[in-house]
């Protein structure tokens, strides 16, 4: 069991061997609708505009059962103690992109991803904490 800079045991073990496949179409309304909250020129994001660093998430958004979520409105799993990213190239809506992940043994994630290319377009290192039963955030 290892510690994160919380203090809290993480088991990064509990990560190996676990897989996510997430499926989006990338088209312009959430980008379009983040540029009009952040009081930017509401203008749709032609084709293969480059993302700003973390836009992506504004797709690949997990989908969940009211009766699924925690009383904070998330679903009860683990929370993000840490996180720290690096954008290194550009990724486009118009090729596929694949997310990968390793634990490491000090109770942090390593993800990365990689464009259809296989060139490295985002690294970034999470420590996780996992969330016991009933516990909120």
């Amino acid at each position: 069991m290892a510690q994160n800079r919380s203090g809290d045991e993480v088991d990064p073990t509990m990560w190996i061997g676990r897989v996510e496949t997430a499926r989006d179409v990338m088209g312009p309304f959430p980008v379009t609708a983040l540029h009009a909250t952040l009081d930017h020129p509401v203008v749709a994001a032609p084709t293969a505009t480059p993302l700003p660093p973390l836009w992506h998430w504004l797709y690949f958004l997990p989908l969940h059962r009211q009766s699924e979520l925690g009383p904070d409105g998330h679903a009860p799993d683990a929370d993000v103690a840490t996180f720290g990213f690096r954008a290194v190239r550009p990724t486009f809506d118009l090729h596929p992109f694949q997310v990968n992940g390793e634990p490491g043994d000090d109770g942090t994630v390593r993800l990365w991803s990689q464009d259809h290319e296989g060139r490295l377009t985002m690294d970034a290192v999470a420590t996780l904490r996992r969330r016991r039963a009933g516990q909120d955030r």
